[in-house]
């Protein structure tokens, strides 16, 4: 394992990579060396903190994103442009560091990223549902049964997936 973080502190990934979680909570130019988007193949350029702070200075500029399970979240980058750790790892090399990794760098770097996955506890409580991402723009209310003190309402998803609406609850006069 000491191998593998000495390849990722050589590389220079510490540079922004590092801390308890493996991240500091810093905002950071993405592409500091090349242009993110020529890497990418990202179809729409985001701009980043820009878009919220109109600031020239936050141009690209985004949060730094934690390694803790990394390698069990694909789709990687604000925009989900890199399917693979492999290819993300490439990619943040070539515009952050002007680095072009061999194969063993890349895989040692990956591997110390894949030790940095954990096992959720065993009593950590999983929640019954998922909220969509859009809800519906008119979402009636569904009647609960008398004396029934559940918050939710199920309804099928058209993905065969259960997802949980929050009731709307009426205010008795």
């Amino acid at each position: 394992m000491l191998g593998w973080l000495r390849t990722f502190m050589d590389t220079g990934c510490s540079g922004c990579h590092n801390g308890v979680v493996v991240v500091v909570g810093m905002f950071r130019k993405f592409g500091v060396v090349e242009d993110y988007w020529k890497e990418t193949g990202s179809k729409e350029i985001d701009k980043g903190r820009f878009d919220v702070t109109n600031n020239p200075a936050d141009m690209y500029v985004f949060k730094v994103q934690g390694l803790r399970n990394v390698a069990m979240a694909p789709l990687y980058f604000h925009d989900g442009s890199a399917r693979t750790l492999p290819e993300a790892v490439r990619i943040m090399a070539k515009v952050q560091l002007g680095q072009a990794l061999s194969d063993q760098d890349t895989n040692a770097i990956v591997t110390f990223l894949g030790s940095l996955t954990g096992k959720a506890p065993q009593n950590l409580p999983r929640l019954p549902c998922y909220l969509p991402l859009v809800l519906p723009r008119r979402l009636a209310p569904i009647p609960r049964p008398r004396g029934s003190h559940h918050r939710f309402s199920w309804r099928p998803h058209a993905m065969n997936r259960l997802v949980c609406y929050r009731r709307f609850s009426r205010i008795r006069s």
